[in-house]
């Protein structure tokens, strides 16, 4: 998630996506017109980009983050324990289309949650250790109380980001297993995968799937202006056509490949 933003280019994806150069603040203009003499098109490319970063801008990434976990946290304690050990439904979105239980897919979202704390602290892989907190599914971080586990997990996430500050947004790195990127990033990639996952697991167990207004206009702010360059790198489904103006919870949901 996230690769494509212009505050750090994956030099494997400018080539994959075939694009000449990395676009940065100095360049942006000559990689939104390159390709084209059309100067009153390339306007509107540079004023929709302009616009974009202005929506990017408005975002307070830390306390989306700590407004996604808590959200994602709430609806995972509405989970039934008897549900625990059954199947996720048919059509509930997972990277390889495999079918999962819940509680399986729980223990892969803690164990997303412990990583938080040493990504938050600068640590890498190596620092922490590959088998620290386990596997993502082969082991079992939910105990006995998965509600109050993961809630506990939740809590020490959001204490680690609360350290940071907004001047580290872009120049602090974090270090994910499939790259470096700048906090600011890091952070897009956890608010993202928390906001859908809390939709997910709420219609999954037809608790109301509706996220609080402020958490999706955020969310939205972030994913809209990437969520074509995300796709083509299979971060998203197709998109589900959707009316224009339907409500923007649907509409996220939509431009992430999910049925609203």
């Amino acid at each position: 998630m996230g690769i494509l933003s212009t505050h750090r280019w994956d030099p494997r994806l400018i080539q994959l996506l075939g694009y000449r150069r990395p676009p940065s603040a100095g360049v942006i203009g000559v990689w939104l017109c390159q390709g084209g003499s059309d100067r009153v098109l390339c306007r509107a490319r540079l004023e929709r980009r302009e616009s974009q970063i202005s929506k990017e801008s408005e975002v307070n990434e830390i306390e989306t983050f700590i407004r996604a976990d808590r959200v994602l946290a709430d609806v995972i304690t509405r989970i039934p324990p008897d549900l625990m050990k059954q199947s996720l439904p048919t059509g509930f979105p997972t990277r390889d289309n495999s079918t999962y239980t819940y509680r399986q897919m729980l223990n892969y979202q803690a164990y997303d949650e412990a990583w938080i704390p040493d990504m938050m602290a600068g640590r890498t892989l190596d620092d922490v250790g590959q088998d620290a907190h386990g596997g993502p599914l082969e082991n079992d971080l939910l105990g006995t109380d998965p509600s109050g586990r993961f809630r506990d997990l939740v809590e020490k996430s959001i204490a680690s980001v609360r350290e940071r500050s907004e001047s580290e947004l872009d120049t602090r790195t974090v270090h994910y297993t499939y790259g470096d990127y700048p906090l600011r990033e890091a952070l897009w990639h956890a608010i993202v995968f928390r906001t859908t996952r809390a939709f997910d697991y709420a219609r999954a167990i037809g608790a109301g799937a509706v996220l609080p207004d402020d958490l999706v206009e955020s969310v939205w702010a972030i994913v809209e202006p990437h969520a074509e360059e995300w796709r083509r790198i299979g971060v998203f489904g197709p998109a589900v056509q959707i009316e224009a103006q339907a409500p923007l919870q649907d509409r996220l949901m939509a431009i992430t490949g999910r049925q609203p």
